[in-house]
């Protein structure tokens, strides 16, 4: 397994990406080392197509690519692949075209970590394979779908932040579909049919927050379920009705745990505010990985009081993808602290 380099600067392998994927073998690693914006689009290994490739932003590195909406896609991944600290913009089309990431020819299994995508004429993430894992990802301002897992099976979406999509935030109906630790926000706004927040109608949705799954706009009325899958528990949805069936919260009615409330969330950082019902309400949850989405275990002492980072080991956790980080503790700030044991608001 070698690393390609990809510096804009000239100092690496290759100054693009596509070059880099061009010079790549079958499991290597293309890796960007700056923060540069890419004018690229259709990114996608050349015959014959590679197996088993990462592409990843370096450690310490934000690249951007962009399509300036020009171009029909970002990304397309093929068997295996891993993407990793991205951030793509600016596809537009349709049908597949418009997506961020899409895959080669057919569905393909693939793991997408810590990406951020927006401004896509159609769905952000399309055409996954079974077994594919999305993660810690941020998603908005997308004319299709979030993302759009179709008929697969076995897809785990964790961690994940998606926001102002004109279709379904999450799109996935077969066996061993798997939503945790996600936050939804005005999904399903538009003109045209109708949606979810979150759809999973074979698999199952914990931990989550979803608000405003349709935001009508008076011509189409169709406020469908927040969340619709085959077991919910522990999840806080608002903004479609209390019923079970069509315009409800939970369209099989809710399960346990979950609730119907306001999480008090904030509509631009989309983390919920001290007082939230949210806040320790996803029992049996864990996290391991970064801080925001899913956290190591911390503990500081100030003054008389245990601050208590994100403990994977402990139970509840807080419901959807961010755990509440108060700002300061008896004056210290305390950017990193998911919750404090004895403290006042």
């Amino acid at each position: 397994m070698a690393t390609v380099v990809v510096k804009q600067d000239g100092s690496g392998d290759s100054t693009t990406i596509q070059g880099g994927l061009n010079q790549a073998s079958a499991n290597d690693i293309v890796e960007i080392q700056d923060s540069g914006t890419y004018n690229e689009g259709e990114i996608k290994a050349v015959s014959p197509v590679k197996s088993g490739i990462t592409i990843r932003a370096a450690t310490g590195q934000t690249p951007i690519i962009d399509g300036e909406n020009t171009r029909p896609t970002g990304i397309e991944f093929y068997n295996n692949w891993v993407i990793e600290g991205l951030t793509l913009r600016g596809f537009t089309g349709v049908g597949n075209n418009g997506a961020g990431l899409v895959a080669v020819a057919s569905q393909r299994t693939v793991t997408i970590n810590n990406c951020t995508i927006h401004s896509c004429g159609d769905s952000a993430i399309t055409t996954l394979g079974d077994g594919s894992v999305v993660k810690n990802t941020t998603i908005y301002d997308i004319e299709g779908r979030g993302i759009d897992g179709g008929v697969i099976e076995n897809l785990t979406i964790k961690n994940c932040l998606i926001y102002d999509t004109l279709n379904d935030g999450i799109y996935a109906t077969n066996n061993g579909v798997t939503v945790e630790h996600c936050t939804l926000y005005n999904t399903s706004h538009t003109t045209r049919a109708s949606g979810y927040g979150i759809i999973a109608t074979l698999g199952s949705v914990k931990f989550s927050i979803v608000v405003n799954p349709e935001r009508s706009d008076g011509t189409y009325n169709q406020i469908l379920a927040g969340v619709r899958s085959a077991t919910t528990s522990y999840n806080c949805v608002t903004g479609s009705g209390s019923s079970s069936g069509n315009y409800s919260n939970y369209y099989n009615g809710a399960g346990t745990g979950d609730i119907q409330a306001d999480p008090l969330i904030s509509s631009s950082s989309f983390k919920v505010s001290l007082g939230s019902p949210t806040l320790g309400a996803a029992q049996g949850s864990t996290r391991i990985g970064n801080v925001d989405r899913e956290g190591t275990f911390v503990t500081w002492q100030l003054s008389n009081l245990d601050v208590i980072g994100v403990d994977a080991a402990a139970t509840p956790n807080d419901m959807g993808a961010f755990e509440f980080m108060p700002t300061s503790v008896c004056g210290v700030k305390t950017e990193n602290i998911a919750r404090v044991l004895g403290a006042t608001a």
